[in-house]
């Protein structure tokens, strides 16, 4: 059985954000993104949580660097 979702779940794992944040930025619960990617999901989906990772990792640089 192959796990699903492997592209999406590298991106997460290098992006070094946790999945409860990004499921805070998509105003859901946590199980549910966990549950979501048991299933491979259709790119429209695979997009929303990549710009969730995007938000996130854009909030990270701009609280490192607060002069920009």
């Amino acid at each position: 059985m192959s796990v699903c979702n492997q592209d999406l779940r590298r991106e997460i794992k290098q992006s070094k954000v946790k999945q409860w944040e990004i499921s805070e930025v998509l105003g859901i619960h946590f199980t549910t993104l966990t549950c979501w990617l048991r299933k491979e999901l259709p790119e429209t989906e695979k997009a929303k949580i990549r710009e969730a990772i995007k938000v996130l990792k854009e909030g990270e640089q701009n609280a490192a660097n607060p002069d920009h």
